[in-house]
């Protein structure tokens, strides 16, 4: 496992980023669904997908954040945590109050880890959005 994700951590890089990015965007789309919709037709079927797609979309961002911590390449470091910080206010309006001391806890060992200053700078943005969300 180990020398699979040194050997192609470049291609992985490009994927994290791909997916934090769209699945930040599709979970835009699920909010703004539900929020549209009159009471009556939020079913308990609708409202149990859309908590399944929420916690999907906490647990992609949570898993990118530990990826950073792994130790990457800068660049690759600067790719992820880019895709993080330009979505940052939708994963800060998606991210329930119950789930970001998890969320922030990784946030701050992908902070320690990181070489890159963009990196840095990048996830030091998504901390402070985070924490100044209600």
């Amino acid at each position: 496992m180990e020398r699979n994700m040194s050997d192609f951590e470049d291609q992985e890089a490009v994927v994290v980023d791909f997916t934090i990015r769209i699945m930040a965007r599709q979970a835009l789309t699920m909010r703004l669904f539900m929020e549209q919709l009159p009471p009556e037709q939020r079913t308990p079927m609708r409202e149990q997908g859309f908590n399944t797609t929420r916690i999907g979309a906490d647990k992609l961002l949570y898993g990118a954040l530990i990826t950073i911590a792994t130790g990457m390449k800068p660049v690759n470091e600067r790719l992820i945590s880019a895709a993080i910080n330009d979505t940052r206010d939708i994963w800060v309006g998606t991210i329930l109050p119950k789930d970001r001391p998890q969320i922030l806890t990784q946030l701050a060992q992908g902070q320690k880890a990181v070489k890159d200053r963009e990196a840095r700078k990048n996830l030091a943005a998504f901390h402070a959005a985070l924490v100044a969300a209600k």
